[in-house]
């Protein structure tokens, strides 16, 4: 990546995460909940069988929400932990299977879950800092889901998941930037 794409980056990151941090936690509770119900409603949920989810970050939207109810009924659900440079997939039964770890992720116990691949997923849930209507996608930075994404199945959905604040006109990506199939916010479901 060239410095000045570098720079972009790291700059929207910045006044990203500074938009985020002026959400109270009220208004975060208030819209994951939309949120999430939102992504029970998109075209994907309900024929998908095996859902990729993530556990959020303190300013990321809480789709833990997704537990409650009957959402996830009939699903297999994994998610990832990260293993050096690579993120590694685990099946689990539910966020109790999580265990806070570095950088206060929480993540599968490898010991306790079976291991997944990218490719088992009919939806994957994908996280980010920044998207666009075209797919793109603002990471945190380290491309890791990037990395995971480039071994998808074509019959994989990969939805971009964040607040509607989270919303850019357009971003400037590399090549190895993963695009989105459609991001879901409290407000919209958008499909490409």
């Amino acid at each position: 990546m060239d410095a000045a794409l570098f720079e972009q980056k790291n700059a929207l990151r910045a006044a990203m995460r500074e938009r985020l941090a002026r959400l109270t936690p009220d208004e975060r509770a208030e819209r994951s909940a939309r949120l999430v119900a939102n992504l029970a409603a998109q075209p994907a949920w309900e024929p998908a069988r095996r859902i990729l989810l993530f556990a959020p970050l303190p300013a990321e939207p809480d789709i833990d929400g997704l537990w409650t109810g009957d959402a996830l009924a009939g699903k297999e659900c994994a998610y990832p932990r990260v293993t050096g440079t690579v993120m590694r997939l685990y099946f689990v039964e539910g966020v109790g299977e999580l265990e806070e770890t570095r950088w206060g992720l929480r993540e599968p116990v490898p010991a306790a879950a079976r291991e997944a691949d990218i490719r088992d997923f009919d939806l994957v849930l994908v996280p980010g800092l920044a998207f666009d209507p075209t797919g793109g996608r603002l990471g945190r930075g380290g491309g890791f889901y990037d990395r995971l994404l480039s071994g998808r199945s074509a019959r994989s959905r990969v939805v971009g998941v964040g607040f509607e604040c989270q919303r850019v006109p357009g971003l400037t990506l590399a090549p190895h930037d993963a695009l989105m199939d459609g991001v879901c916010t409290e407000e919209s479901i958008l499909t490409r």
